[in-house]
């Protein structure tokens, strides 16, 4: 019987590190996520206000032409 339980507490050592190295993985591979979210925010806001000058600038060229037309 006691080597029953020995068997079963190694058993259950082995599995519970196995959970816990899963949940580190997850964790890291999260906080890896989140930080390339918030490197590619810049980068996205920057796109997005030229995209917005842009189109201002294109609205103007327009105006001014029909303005001349």
């Amino acid at each position: 019987m006691r080597n029953l339980f020995k068997e079963a507490s190694e058993q259950f050592k082995a599995r519970r590190k196995a959970i816990d190295d899963y949940h580190k993985q997850v964790a890291a591979e999260k906080k890896l996520e989140e930080k390339a979210q918030k490197a590619v925010e810049p980068q996205a806001k920057k796109a997005e206000k030229e995209a917005e000058k842009a189109e201002k600038a294109t609205v103007v060229v327009l105006r001014r032409m029909w303005a001349t037309s």
